[in-house]
Order: C-alpha cells, then structure tokens, then sequence
C-alpha cells in the first residue's frame, strides 16, 4: 500500500469511527459518501473489517436481520481459498455493512458491478441529536442549517432528475435557484414547492403548529391531506398549520423571531412556561422533569442568549423554584422554604 493510499485508508476509517459514535460533521459525511459510491467491494469491505475488529460496542441485530444478511453474502460471495478465521471476519465485515445500514448510513453500496444488489431506499441522511446543529451543502449548492433534532433525506438522483428532499425538525433554507427543477420538501403534514428562495421551516411531528416563514422569494405551500388546502407565501409572512384541526392559515411573521435561533438566541412572546421549557429543552439538549403543574400555563417573554445555566438563572428568579441537574435531565421543584 503506498503512502497516499494509506494515508486515504485511514482517513476513512477514522469516518467510519465518526460515524458509529456519532460525532460526524457533514462535511465528513459527504466525503464517506463520495469514497463508497466509488470504491470496489475490496477497498470498502478491508475498511469496514477494520473498524469492526476495532469496535467495542457490537450491537446485536435481529434474528430476521442476520438472516438477511446471511442470504445476501451467500447470493453474492464467490469461493475462494480463504481460511475459516478469514471467512469468518469477511462475514463480520458483512454485518457491518448492513448494520451501518440498519443504524442509518443511507447510502448505496455497490459491492463490485451491476450484478450487485441496491442497498437502502435513500443515499443520504442527516440526523441532528438534542442540542446539536448542523450546517451543510446540498448537491445543488443549496444551504442549509439544521436546528436540533432534525432529520432531512434525498435520494442519488437529487440535483439531477429532481430536487426533492423528505424532512422533519426545524431548518434554515437558502435554496438555490434552478428554473428547470422545483425544489421540493416532503413532510408529514406539509409539502413545499420553490425555485429560489430563503425561509425558516419548523415542522417537528411531535409540535401542534407547523410553521414555514419566508425570508426572500415566493413559496408555494400545501397540505398532503384531503381537502388540499394551498397558500402562496411572500417575504414576512409564514405559513401556519394546525395538526389538530388540519387548518392552514397564512399571517405576518417577524424575521429576527424566525430565525433567532441561528444566533443562539430563544425569544417568548407570551409563550406558555410549558412551551418554554420544552424550547429549552429542545435548544440544550437536556430532558426536564417539571414537578410545578400550575406553572405550565403561565405566560412568559423574553429572549435569552445565555448558557443553559444563564437561562436557569433569570428564570429562577423569575418564577422562584428551584432546580438540580443530573446528568442531562433537569428537575424543577417548589422553592423550599
């Protein structure tokens, strides 16, 4: 193995390690990506061999999952004059595919020509966990900056055959402009058609009201339900829906509220304490067991732009409870007396 070789072999692996601890940034991400789409099934499966010898943390998989994969290898393996020890860490190696797989790792490998099967529905995913943010570029140059706990997906032939993307959580959108390819977003309540354009999209499954507020250009919204309901969207105004009652409404919104976020910063306008705390949560990254009832439903303004332990400060002595942490769960009680 020549030096340049070896040096590209253990930049990938140190990916792979990346991404089993989930610690990969995108940019890492789409250089994984780029190395699989083109290596051979000997390149990718001496990597993953290593990194699964190397791993501590072998995650069991279902017995209908290693059937699978049992089949698969058996389909697509030739013989060869292996020993059992190396035929049994070619099979390891084989789990780690399909585990990477199984964990998330939506991409295609192609282990050798055409003959070989398709592997995942999507080639790309990007998951951000509790109180992590990630900044990235799709393949049509368009920007985009996820909030905490979002998940955005599109196939291979993003860019080319079309521009569609299925997503959930909240994002900041800089779409690049291509007349001949709409840009699309899929979610579960709401889909979203542009050319060119920059909003803020908050669509979390578990949030009663979705919200898509527009920066610059033109969106087009609509529901994915029947009666499809449509909303043509202009700079300062956003897109409300209700899941409960299916309802789309359209209103003026206040760019700096939208997307303060991007600056780190929270910002309640008469927020339910209740809602506040489960921003906090969703911006910190830490569960909160609030043991106050009658103060979920107090009104609360303000922004913050502090540390966790800021905010818990100004709201301490706003409300005057008191907290611990364990961990990354933060406990709110009556002030003791």
């Amino acid at each position: 193995m020549n030096r340049e070789k070896f040096f590209m072999s253990n930049y990938i692996s140190g990916l792979l390690q990346k991404y089993i601890a989930g610690t990969m940034n995108s940019d890492e991400f789409v250089d994984l990506q780029e190395y699989i789409n083109r290596s051979q099934d000997r390149d990718l499966f001496f990597l993953l061999q290593q990194q699964w010898e190397n791993d501590d943390l072998h995650t069991p998989l279902y017995a209908e999952e290693i059937e699978r994969i049992n089949k698969y290898i058996s389909q697509k393996t030739t013989p060869r004059r292996t020993s059992a020890t190396s035929r049994i860490k070619w099979f390891q190696a084989g789990v780690a595919v399909m585990f990477l797989f199984l964990v998330g790792l939506s991409v295609h490998l192609y282990l050798g020509k055409q003959e070989y099967a398709r592997l995942g529905e999507r080639d790309f995913v990007m998951r951000t966990g509790k109180g992590e943010r990630v900044s990235m570029v799709l393949p049509d140059g368009t920007h985009v900056r996820l909030n905490s706990e979002s998940v955005l997906s599109y196939q291979q032939n993003f860019g080319h055959t079309d521009r569609c993307i299925s997503f959930t959580g909240e994002g900041y959108f800089e779409v690049a402009k291509d007349a001949e390819k709409q840009f699309q977003i899929h979610t579960q309540y709401l889909n979203v058609k542009v050319l060119g354009t920059t909003f803020n999209l908050s669509v979390y499954e578990e949030d009663k009201i979705l919200e898509l507020a527009l920066i610059s250009g033109a969106v087009e919204v609509s529901t994915n339900h029947e009666p499809v309901q449509t909303a043509q969207l202009y700079p300062n105004e956003k897109a409300l829906f209700n899941t409960q009652t299916r309802q789309l409404t359209v209103t003026k919104s206040v760019h700096q509220d939208e997307t303060a976020w991007l600056e780190n910063k929270l910002i309640f306008r008469s927020e339910s304490f209740k809602e506040v705390l489960r921003q906090i949560s969703r911006r910190y990254g830490v569960t909160i067991e609030m043991e106050i009832a009658e103060l979920e439903q107090d009104r609360y303004t303000g922004v913050f732009d502090e540390d966790l332990a800021g905010v818990l400060r100004i709201l301490k002595a706003h409300y005057g409870f008191d907290y611990k942490i364990d961990r990354d769960t933060l406990y709110i009680t009556k002030q003791k007396k």
